[in-house]
C-alpha cells in the first residue's frame, strides 16, 4: 500500500479522519445549543408615551382561593405534575412615573400572585434523557405555563383585575442554564398587565369615580360655556374623588391687556365629618381649610403679595333646593 505524504499508516489515516468527524459533531452540537433560546410570549404594550402611568406600589399576595386550589390540585393529580406558586417577582418598569414595592403610602398598588405550571409528559423526559446525555450539550426542552392573578387597588379599593395564563417554553442547557428564565417570565407577565392597563385606561378618574360610587363630575356637571366677559377655557378632573374638577375661565379679551386674568372653579366634596353641624359652619371651617391650602401654594412657589377679599355667604336655589355658598376673591401678585 502506498502511504501519502502526511500518513504514515493506514491505522493513523482512518483515526484522523474519524477525530475530524468528531470535531464536526462537536461543533454542530455546540452551534445547535448556542441557538437554543426560550420562547415566552410578550404583549406589545405603547412604550412611545408622552404620559406615563402613575406611581404604583408592588405587592406579592398569596392569591385568592381559587387561583390556589388550581395549585394545589394540578400538583396533586401526578408525580409528573408539578406547580409552584409566587416562584416569580416583577420587576420595575419604565412605563411608570415610579414602581415601589411594598409601601402603603401610595395610592395606587398592584398586588400579584403567580403560579407555574408545569406537565413532566414524554416530550420533556425525552428531551431530559438526550440533554443528560449529551453532558447538557443538548437542550433540555421544558414546556408549561404561567398563570398570573393581579389587582389593581386605589388606597385599599379595587380598582381592575387582571387573569392570564401564559404558555412558555424553556430550553436549558450548560452554555446558558436557564439563568434568565425567570426574567423573562417575569418581564412577560409584566408587559401583559401593562398592555391591560392603556388598553383599558384603568388609572382615569372616571374609571376610579365609578369603582367608588362617587360623583362623575364629567358627567353630572353642568357648567356654563360663558359667563360676562369670560369664556369657558379647560376642565380637569382629578384622580382623588376629595379633589373633585377644577374648571378654568378665561378673559374674553385674553391676549391684550387681559391675558393673565383668569377665574379657577374648584367644585368638590366639603373635608367635613362633622355633618350634624349648620351648612354655615361647614363653610367656615372648609373655607379656612382653603386659605391654609393657598399660603402652603404660595410657599412652595414663592409667590408673595396674595390679597384674599372678605369671605361672603349666599344661599341660592339649585334644582329648585336652597343651597348655602360662600365666596371670596384671592389676588396673586408676582
Amino acid at each position: 500500500m502506498k502511504l501519502s505524504k502526511t500518513c504514515k499508516s493506514s491505522y493513523l489515516c482512518l483515526r484522523t479522519r474519524h477525530i475530524v468527524a468528531r470535531s464536526a459533531l462537536l461543533i454542530n452540537i455546540l452551534i445547535l445549543s448556542a441557538c437554543a433560546t426560550n420562547d415566552i410570549q410578550t404583549a406589545d404594550y405603547d412604550t412611545d408615551v408622552i404620559e406615563k402611568l402613575p406611581t404604583i406600589s408592588l405587592f406579592s399576595q398569596r392569591g385568592s382561593n381559587p387561583f390556589r386550589a388550581n395549585c394545589s390540585d394540578f400538583d396533586a393529580e401526578s408525580m409528573l405534575h408539578h406547580c409552584t406558586v409566587n416562584t416569580i417577582e416583577l420587576d420595575a418598569s419604565d412605563a411608570f412615573d415610579q414602581v415601589l414595592y411594598a409601601n402603603d403610602d401610595v395610592a395606587y398598588q398592584l398586588a400579584v400572585s403567580t403560579a407555574v405550571f408545569n406537565h413532566e409528559g414524554g416530550d420533556e423526559l425525552g428531551s431530559a434523557m438526550l440533554a443528560g446525555a449529551s453532558l447538557m450539550l443538548l437542550p433540555m426542552v421544558v414546556s408549561a405555563e404561567v398563570h398570573a392573578e393581579a389587582y389593581l387597588m386605589w388606597h385599599g379599593q379595587i380598582v381592575h383585575e387582571f387573569n392570564y395564563i401564559i404558555p412558555f417554553t424553556l430550553r436549558s442547557s450548560w452554555l446558558n442554564l436557564n439563568k434568565d428564565a425567570e426574567r423573562e417570565i417575569a418581564a412577560s407577565v409584566t408587559s401583559h398587565i401593562i398592555d391591560e392597563m392603556q388598553d383599558n385606561d384603568v388609572f382615569s378618574p372616571i374609571l376610579l369615580a365609578q369603582k367608588l360610587g362617587a360623583t362623575d363630575y364629567a358627567a353630572d356637571l353642568v357648567i356654563p360655556e360663558n359667563m360676562p366677559s369670560y369664556n369657558l377655557e379647560s376642565t380637569y378632573l382629578h384622580h382623588h374623588p376629595f379633589a373633585g374638577i377644577q374648571v378654568r375661565y378665561a378673559h374674553a379679551d385674553a391676549g391684550k391687556s387681559f391675558n393673565q386674568v383668569m377665574v379657577d372653579a374648584f367644585i368638590y366634596p366639603v373635608r367635613s365629618s362633622e355633618w350634624d353641624r349648620e351648612p354655615k359652619e361647614l363653610l367656615e371651617k372648609e373655607i379656612a381649610n382653603n386659605q391654609k391650602d393657598i399660603e402652603f401654594f404660595n410657599q412652595q412657589n414663592e409667590i408673595e403679595g396674595t390679597e384674599t377679599s372678605a369671605h361672603e355667604f349666599d344661599r341660592f336655589a339649585v334644582a329648585g333646593a336652597p343651597l348655602e355658598s360662600v365666596y371670596a376673591q384671592s389676588l396673586f401678585m408676582d
